[in-house]
């Protein structure tokens, strides 16, 4: 019941006295609490026309204000001012304390240290210029030959790829790839093509990774126009290249990898080291001698320089193209960049002041502050920062929203999605990391869930995080039903070989392989996917030594779950704030 000194609260509020909205929070059994949406209800009282009230001369200490979280004074402490008892909690009050002293002119203001875990400390925090080539891709193999921008494209390409991500390892096959084909160089104009750019003639090969004439074809493409493309823009068509649908599940070593490129029928048969690539009877055979590693291939001339027979039979194998790529992969290490002149890009001073910003922290809260007024540019972007159990934030980046109808919901009714190829797929700052790939075409996320994947990958810093999908673009998440909104996910199972798997037939089947289970961790992850949100769980048992065993959050075994873990029941402690 709505009492008159409810609705005359109400009304201090409102910028329409006559229409009233409230927000109702209900508390029942544990201490569990629903909210309801807003409900408008009609003023029973005529606004009355007052004079503006003086207020007290002290500053209110409001909620999740730097005041609020400062500690007790010393005043406060011997008991001169009053604590506030809990049945206040509703109204207004101030912190009126005085006290008597002197100050000199020249006294410079004290700097409150920042201190828990206040949005307003976040925005007070000084932003810093770092190079992300020097944070996150100075370890990149043969860095020293090209672009900041071009080292954090591979670094991209990779993690579309799916290939491993710890230590850069699938970032350093490619460089280690491209260093091979190009003699070392990088150039996206060298090659046979160079000397004669007729885009009809079958020969001719150019760039990164020696487009000929038909892999120019097949990515619809010429020749001529990746020639005069900079070694940056190139790279798009060598992502392109190893996309196509034949290479899909068949990049697993970097052995794989370049094979991919010099012979692509041979793709997906790196671990068989005896497995013929081609013989002499192909001209490809002494076109690349660098493959004829057997000492009946070549012989040292007199200045002590190997030659190579053309014209004897022979065979190339699988040994051979490991041995040639491991060799410009370990030379590559001692190439890595040692200056950094790409720009400085400064951390993000946009905040609360003019951007949506989600704050994350390490205990499970999350909280979206919305600003007063957010600046033009702004209205479809949200930001992430994460606050670790030591103080620290990091910022997880900036992200455009795209306000879509809501699966379920009356027509109007917007949920705002992510699309997660747009998400950083890897981060580091200190012990805080993460790497995760999305194997599915349901690559959208809601706002409020992607908060909650952050804080769960930053409680357990992963590298081998593989999601099977959220929702397609529109909400919906068809053939399934049970994914719309971005709300539930999927994971693959974590393996003990902590291999970042991508690509049909590479989820983990616990039931039939428990043993590759690494159980512990993944237990953690489900903790850490509990603690953010996901309150509900869908999955499959395992066993150790004959014994039965469940998955944390998992009490049962659910039809067709024994190859992923299923999230669903999304409830994260989260509070809006509109500031």
């Amino acid at each position: 019941m709505l009492t008159k000194a409810l609705m005359k609260k109400a009304m201090q509020g409102e910028t329409d006295p006559k229409q009233l909205e409230f927000y109702v929070t209900v508390e029942y059994y544990s201490h569990k609490k629903h909210a309801t949406d807003n409900v408008d209800i009609n003023n029973l009282f005529p606004p009355i026309k007052h004079g503006v009230p003086v207020k007290p001369g002290g500053v209110p200490k409001a909620k999740g204000s730097p005041a609020a979280s400062k500690p007790a004074s010393k005043k406060e402490e011997r008991g001169i001012l009053e604590n506030v008892r809990d049945w206040w909690k509703d109204f207004d009050f101030w912190d009126w304390g005085e006290s008597s002293g002197t100050i000199k002119k020249d006294k410079p203001p004290t700097v409150q240290k920042p201190d828990g875990r206040s949005p307003a400390i976040v925005k007070g925090e000084k932003p810093t210029s770092t190079c992300i080539c020097k944070e996150q891709y100075k370890d990149l193999i043969w860095g020293g030959k090209v672009s900041c921008e071009f080292r954090k494209k591979v670094v991209k390409m990779s993690q579309t790829l799916g290939l491993p991500q710890q230590n850069l390892e699938g970032a350093n096959w490619l460089m280690a790839v491209m260093a091979l084909e190009t003699g070392r160089s990088f150039d996206p104009t060298i090659g046979t093509f160079k000397s004669n750019q007729d885009d009809n003639r079958k020969g001719g090969y150019v760039g990164l990774i020696q487009f000929g004439r038909d892999a120019s074809i097949d990515l619809g493409v010429k020749r001529s126009a990746l020639i005069k493309m900079t070694a940056e823009k190139q790279l798009d068509y060598v992502e392109k290249h190893f996309l196509q649908k034949r290479f899909r599940g068949k990049l697993n070593t970097k052995t794989d990898l370049y094979l991919a490129v010099n012979y692509p029928n041979a793709c997906g048969r790196g671990t068989e080291k005896n497995y013929v690539v081609y013989d002499s009877t192909k001209a490809a055979y002494d076109d690349n001698p660098m493959f004829k590693r057997e000492s009946n291939e070549y012989y040292i001339d007199k200045r002590g320089k190997k030659q190579y027979y053309e014209g004897r039979a022979g065979k190339s194998y699988v040994w051979e193209f490991e041995e040639a790529i491991n060799d410009y992969y370990n030379e590559g290490k001692a190439v890595k960049t040692t200056t950094f002149t790409c720009q400085n890009v400064q951390a993000s001073t946009a905040t609360a002041k003019d951007l949506v910003t989600y704050h994350i922290y390490s205990d499970g809260k999350i909280e979206k502050h919305i600003p007063k007024i957010i600046k033009e540019e702004n209205k479809k972007k949200y930001k992430y920062i994460y606050h670790d159990k030591e103080g620290s934030f990091h910022e997880m980046g900036t992200y455009n929203i795209i306000p879509t109808q809501m699966v379920g919901g009356k027509t109007g009714t917007m949920v705002n999605l992510i699309n997660f190829d747009k998400v950083n797929k890897t981060y580091k700052k200190g012990v805080y990391q993460y790497t995760f790939n999305v194997d599915s075409p349901r690559k959208y996320v809601n706002e409020k869930t992607l908060a909650s994947l952050f804080g769960a990958m930053l409680e357990v810093n992963y590298n081998d995080i593989s999601c099977n999908g959220f929702s397609h673009s529109d909400g919906s998440s068809r053939p399934s039903v049970s994914h719309i909104n971005g709300k539930n996910g999927d994971f693959k199972y974590l393996r003990k070989d902590k291999r970042l798997m991508f690509g049909d037939g590479t989820s983990l089947d616990i039931s039939a392989n428990p043993g590759m289970l690494d159980d512990v961790r993944q237990n953690k992850w489900n903790s850490a996917l509990y603690k953010f949100g996901w309150k509900s769980m869908l999955g499959w048992s395992y066993k150790r030594n004959g014994k039965v065993h469940y998955l944390n959050h998992l009490p049962k075994n659910t039809k067709n779950h024994h190859h992923h873990l299923h999230l669903q029941g999304y409830n994260p402690n989260y509070k809006e704030i509109k500031e």
